[in-house]
C-alpha cells in the first residue's frame, strides 16, 4: 500500500485553492483522516516550512488546530547518497563551477536540510511512497539542485499533483459548480 508524502507546495495549494470551496469540510476531513491513519505523511521538515512559507498560511489555516502529527526523519546521509547529490541532483554544473568549495558545501548542506530533500530521501528509504507536489519538471528557478519531480523521475519515485492525487484517491474529477457556489 502506498504512503503519500506531502510537499509544502501542495499544502499551500490546498489551503489557497481548495479549502475556500470545501464548505462541508469533506476534503479537509479526508486529508486529516489520511494523516491520522498514517496513510498520508507530513514530514517534520515540511511542517516547519509550512510555518513560514506564504506567511504561514498552511499552518494558520490547516495544521495549527488539526490533530495532524508530523513525522520526524533524521536519517544519516550515507556517502553514496552524498556522491549522488554531487553527481546527479545538480541542476546546473555551470552554476556549481562558479562556486568555491565552501560555497558549494553550504548550498549542499542547505539542500540536505531542506524539506524537498527530506521528501526525496524518505521516499528512497521507504519504498512505495508517492510524493504529492505542485512542482513541475520544467523551470528550475535558477536553483543549484533539481526540483522534486526531476529527481523523483530519475529515482523511480512516483509523484502526483494535488489535483491528480485527489482525483485518484476520491475517484472524482474536481469540477466546481459555480451555480451551486453562487446560489444563482
Amino acid at each position: 500500500m502506498d504512503k503519500y508524502l506531502f510537499d509544502t507546495s501542495s499544502l499551500v495549494s490546498f489551503v489557497r485553492y481548495y479549502l475556500p470551496f470545501d464548505a462541508d469540510r469533506q476534503l479537509q476531513n479526508f486529508l486529516i483522516d489520511g494523516f491520522k491513519k498514517k496513510e498520508f505523511i507530513l514530514l517534520k521538515a515540511v511542517g516547519n516550512e509550512c510555518e513560514y512559507v506564504a506567511q504561514g498560511l498552511v499552518f494558520k489555516n490547516f495544521l495549527k488546530n488539526s490533530p495532524i502529527k508530523a513525522t520526524s526523519f533524521n536519517e544519516i546521509i550515507a556517502e553514496k547518497l552524498h556522491r549522488e547529490i554531487d553527481n546527479n541532483f545538480i541542476a546546473s554544473f555551470a552554476k556549481k563551477k562558479q562556486l568555491n568549495e565552501q560555497e558549494y558545501d553550504n548550498y549542499r548542506k542547505n539542500f540536505i536540510e531542506s524539506a524537498d530533500f527530506q521528501l526525496i530521501h524518505y521516499a528512497i528509504r521507504n519504498k512505495q511512497c508517492v510524493i504529492i507536489t505542485e512542482e513541475t519538471l520544467t523551470s528550475n528557478d535558477n536553483k543549484l539542485f533539481k526540483k522534486i519531480p526531476k529527481i523523483a523521475q530519475e529515482k523511480n519515485i512516483n509523484h502526483l499533483s494535488l489535483a491528480d492525487f485527489i482525483q485518484e484517491k476520491t475517484n472524482t474529477s474536481l469540477k466546481v459548480s459555480y451555480k451551486d457556489r453562487l446560489d444563482i
